[in-house]
Parts: C-alpha cells; sequence; structure tokens
C-alpha cells in the first residue's frame, strides 16, 4: 500500500454529541489489538494500527467507530470511512499524525449528514473497509464503499475479475449488509 499526500482540513463545525467509543467494532480494530511487535521507529502494521485506534477512541470529536484504518510497516496510513463534521475528519487527522511510528497519512474519510440511520450506514461501511483491509486478495486503495440502509455500492477498480468477486463476497460477509452492487471495474 502507497499513502498519497495528505490534504489539510479546515475546521469549525460544531459536533455532534458521541458515543463512547469501542475498540471492538470491526474486524481490523479486533486483530489490530493483538500484541506489539518491532520498534516505535519500525511497527508492524497491526501495532501501529493498534495504536493510531487507540489514539482515535481517546480523542474528542471522534468516533473511532466509523474509521477504518489501514497501516503499512514503513508508517504510511490510510483514514477510510464517514464522519458527522470536519472538526470530526481533522481531529482524526491531527490525531492520527502525532501517533509514534507514523510517517503519512492519507486523509480518505468524508463527511456525511447527521442522524441515526446515516450513523449505522457509517459503521457497516468502516465494517466492510475494515473486512476488504484484511484480505490481501482486494487492492482495497482503489475501491470505495458507500452505504445506504443495508445496501453497500462497491465502485473503483481492480486489478483482475478474481479480485472483483472476492471483493463482493467479502461485503456480502459483512454483519449489516443486506445486498451487494458490485460496479468494481477491471483494468
Amino acid at each position: 500500500m502507497v499513502a498519497e499526500p495528505v490534504a489539510d482540513l479546515g475546521a469549525g463545525a460544531v459536533p455532534a454529541p458521541r458515543e463512547t467509543p469501542r475498540l471492538s467494532q470491526g474486524p481490523a480494530r479486533r486483530l489490530a489489538a493483538g500484541g506489539e511487535r518491532g520498534t516505535l521507529e519500525s511497527l508492524s502494521d497491526l501495532a501501529l494500527c493498534s495504536r493510531i485506534i487507540q489514539a482515535l477512541a481517546s480523542a474528542p470529536h471522534v468516533d473511532v467507530a466509523e474509521i477504518a484504518v489501514a497501516c503499512d510497516d514503513a508508517g504510511d496510513v490510510v483514514l477510510r470511512g464517514s464522519v458527522v463534521s470536519l472538526l470530526q475528519r481533522a481531529e482524526a487527522v491531527r490525531t492520527t499524525r502525532h501517533v509514534p511510528g507514523v510517517r503519512a497519512v492519507d486523509d480518505q474519510l468524508r463527511t456525511r449528514p447527521v442522524g441515526a440511520e446515516h450513523r449505522v450506514d457509517a459503521e457497516t461501511e468502516a465494517a466492510v473497509l475494515d473486512a476488504l483491509i484484511l484480505d490481501d486478495a482486494v487492492p482495497v486503495y482503489g475501491i470505495d464503499v458507500d452505504v445506504d440502509g443495508g445496501k453497500v455500492t462497491l465502485c473503483g477498480a481492480v486489478d483482475i475479475a478474481s479480485q472483483r468477486e472476492a471483493a463482493e463476497r467479502i461485503a456480502l460477509r459483512v454483519p449489516g449488509v443486506s445486498e451487494v452492487r458490485n460496479r468494481l471495474r477491471v483494468w
């Protein structure tokens, strides 16, 4: 995985009330909570993800359940998912940058409308992204995930047809997903 340059965001939106963050929300969160290997200078991707998730869980104005975190051993991090405000987005990026071992942050977070139904969709989106990140057979960097009422739409491009099919199977296994519209293109 190669992280792209970080875009700095302005803050200023009023944060929505947040629930207590849950570290065990998605598959990557459970896997990343495993033991640490390596040093601060060269953290394993799982140990670095674990540190980032813990930092995000402690950050004000951030709901870690709505964010998927992908890391590599070099310290490049990608934040994906949907958050409720620009303030939440900026706080997530800022918090991630300050975690020891992070070299670069690629902010792919999106803002979404406030409301209970949108929150469930955001958590489902993060869970699908987590599942795709955990599966080495699918290049998650080329896939966009949208969720509307449990219906998942996969957009973007993959290298081969088997990756397109695997992405659909992975998304269908995520709790809360009722249907998958696979609009992935094969290069």
